[in-house]
């Protein structure tokens, strides 16, 4: 045993809110729905009791130290927040082809938290990755018995191709089979952000 002076009782007091800010946090965590997520940065954990089981002088080994918490959270809905990203994705690049948007990845990059009035105003950075709608039949029925010009032509209905290399066996012929069957076709992907 030993006398509890002031600095025990200021760091016992500093562990066990420290401790309760993470507990209340995992808890917390569990009890979200699907698709939801803390807003950390619009979060608030306030202490609404410290009672320490000990006074500064007494004859201890150890003591207790009792808090009790109350968070304060802004919770999101994680596709909402996708879908608000893809809309300002396709509303800031305007492409001149369709496209698919693959993927959708976000932090939270600021948060002003109006607690007494429940809002917040949050800076997200997303991060969206979309790729050409390609009709690759399609395509290839429109390259069917073109020659090098026809190609040139067929190939501004499709600014979303980058590159076309063609090959055409036998050496000697100057435009691509007749029939669409015949031509093989290799697309290769790309990631648009």
């Amino acid at each position: 045993a030993k006398i509890v002076s002031q600095s025990d009782m200021d760091e016992a007091k500093r562990k066990t809110e420290e401790s309760i800010k993470e507990k209340i946090g995992e808890l917390i965590k569990g009890e979200l729905g699907e698709g939801e997520v803390i807003v950390s940065q619009a979060s608030k954990i306030d202490i609404t009791d410290s009672i320490p089981y000990a006074q500064v002088g007494d004859l201890k080994s150890s003591f207790d130290y009792q808090v009790r918490a109350k968070l304060t959270a802004f919770v999101v809905q994680e596709k909402d927040i996708k879908e608000i990203s893809s809309k300002s994705y396709r509303e800031s690049s305007k492409k001149p082809y369709e496209y698919a948007i693959d993927n959708v990845s976000f932090e939270f990059e600021s948060a002003e938290s109006d607690f007494e009035n429940k809002k917040v105003l949050l800076k997200v950075g997303s991060q969206v990755s979309a790729r050409p709608v390609f009709d690759s039949e399609g395509f290839k029925k429109k390259l069917a018995a073109k020659d090098e010009n026809q190609i040139r032509e067929v190939m501004k209905g499709f600014p979303q191709i980058k590159n076309l290399e063609i090959s055409v066996r036998p050496d000697f012929l100057s435009t691509t089979p007749r029939f669409d069957s015949r031509i093989s076709l290799e697309v290769k992907d790309f990631q648009g952000r």
